[in-house]
């Protein structure tokens, strides 16, 4: 074991340096290089007394991304309100409709909207944007109006759903407009009128201004920004990414598409049927999209054999619209229902002959193989690590990874530095003498020691399959990880870094 992996471990098991670890940390919110990564919720479906659920921001001088805002994000951002401007926060991207990634939205909007009514300048964002899967909106609709927030916000609310198919995509119009047309869409000959999702740009309870608009993916093959001036560093992913252990394999059913460049999805056309659209996230029905894709029972009885399992497409992306400081690109992950990766590329370098840094944070994912183009030579990536060696079957039920897959992928696609999250509050490794009763705050810090001794063995399970111990790190809430320019001449061009891994260790 090396010295740096060795130390971080130490930091992560029992006794006080355990304890100094998994509190919650301010390791400087000053922005020593210009770019950094924060994390304001890590753990895995419930929260804990030390880790929060998901939510993860992309700092930049003066704009600031959010990725996925589970329940109480709002008191997260509320903690920083006197280390950030709160007002510089620009988008929110949603990985998925699971609770710890989305519930915590109407309470962040609120928090959001009295710092940027009074604090952000820019008439260009003076608003909400919000981008995420299909149902998205419908989410944000029935948060504001059973909360209220639709009479008390004062900024306007975009939001970017993102389709498979060019058919399916529109410019932003009125949330109810929206709906309205899809439900005209989806009408039978024979239906009788429906004025339901007719009403204001509240969706019939007026207030505040919601837009929708829906973004088409676009197909790899047809990126020359992929395909040629990073060329070198997508063709070295490639073989690295097609190797890659996975626990998961897609169901027998009839697929959605052609084997494109990486496998499954590939190539699509705006003749594709509905069938391929669905099983691949894309849809026109609000109900399913907010399900997953229809599930295996869902409102309304059993669901047909194509909905029953989300394949995610490959060879497809998106380029999202209207990011502040940055170039934002996102692709799908393989998980139980509809699920996105974000891309995150400075807009301008950091300082003159500096490269541009890329980003990359993930969703909830058994199978990460959908995003390697854009990863390709990323500076760091954040991937999940629900589950330990062993549990692989829980994980390929859960559709979640493991800490030597998250490795293993961060290696194949030459990620710089690797930092892991979301892990699972269920973890109890720690001596068997420690009392995991819940019942005081003092019990609370036994519990987080026992398990970060689980949190130390997903760090050695992802340095033995990513190869660059000094370059690991495990997430905790209010962890900053600040990424370092790097000179052009130094880069070795646009596909430095897919070198790296546990072949270089």
């Amino acid at each position: 074991m090396t010295p740096a992996l060795g130390r971080q471990l130490q930091q992560t098991g029992n006794g006080a340096a355990g304890r100094g670890m998994l509190q919650p940390r301010h390791t400087g919110f000053e922005l020593k290089t210009g770019l950094a990564l924060t994390w304001l919720g890590t753990n895995s479906g419930t929260p804990t007394l030390e880790r929060n659920v998901s939510c993860t921001l992309v700092r930049l001088p003066g704009a600031v991304q959010m990725v996925d805002c589970g329940e109480g994000t709002h008191r997260q951002l509320l903690a920083l309100e006197k280390s950030m401007d709160l007002a510089e926060i620009d988008g929110i991207f949603i990985t998925h409709l699971h609770g710890d990634h989305c519930f915590g939205v109407a309470a962040a909007l609120a928090v959001l909207d009295r710092a940027k009514a009074a604090g952000q300048s820019d008439p260009a964002r003076r608003r909400h944007h919000l981008y995420g899967p299909p149902g998205l909106s419908e989410l944000v609709r029935v948060s504001m109006v059973s909360t209220g927030l639709t009479q008390r916000l004062e900024l306007p609310i975009l939001v970017s759903e993102l389709v498979t198919s060019p058919a399916a995509a529109h410019p932003p119009q009125p949330l109810a407009l929206a709906r309205m047309q899809r439900q005209q869409r989806r009408r039978q000959p024979n239906d009788e009128p429906n004025d339901a999702g007719r009403g204001g740009a509240g969706d019939g309870d007026g207030g505040v201004e919601v837009l929708l608009q829906r973004v088409a993916a676009r197909r790899v093959q047809d990126a020359p920004e992929l395909t040629v001036r990073c060329q070198a560093a997508v063709q070295a992913v490639q073989p690295r990414v097609a190797a890659l252990e996975e626990i998961w394999s897609p169901p027998r059913y009839p697929p959605f598409g052609q084997y494109g460049q990486y496998g499954r999805g590939g190539p699509y056309n705006e003749s594709d049927n509905e069938i391929e659209l669905s099983s691949s996230g894309d849809e026109d029905n609000d109900d399913i999209a907010a399900n997953g894709g229809g599930g295996s029972g869902g409102p309304g009885g059993a669901a047909t054999p194509f909905r029953q399992s989300f394949v995610a497409a490959e060879g497809l992306f998106w380029e999202l619209p209207g990011c502040a400081g940055v170039r934002v690109r996102a692709a799908q992950l393989q998980h139980r229902v509809p699920c996105w990766g974000y891309v995150f590329t400075e807009a301008m370098p950091y300082e003159e002959g500096m490269r541009r840094r890329k980003v990359v944070v993930l969703g909830d994912t058994v199978s990460s193989k959908p995003i390697a183009p854009l990863a390709a030579g990323c500076d760091v990536i954040s991937h999940e690590a629900t589950f330990a060696r062993g549990m692989e079957g829980k994980a390929r039920i859960a559709q979640h990874s493991t800490g030597w897959m998250a490795g293993a992928f961060a290696a194949a696609v030459g990620a710089r530095n690797l930092v892991l999250t979301h892990f699972s509050a269920r973890y109890r490794e720690g001596p068997r003498e420690v009392d995991l009763d819940r019942s005081s705050r003092n019990s609370g810090h036994q519990e987080v020691e026992a398990q970060s001794w689980a949190v130390a063995g997903l760090l050695k399970e992802a340095v033995a399959t990513y190869g660059r111990p000094e370059h690991l790190f495990a997430a905790t809430d209010f962890y900053t990880h600040h990424v370092p320019p790097r000179p052009l001449a130094a880069s070795g061009g646009l596909g430095d870094g897919i070198g790296f891994g546990a072949s270089r260790r």
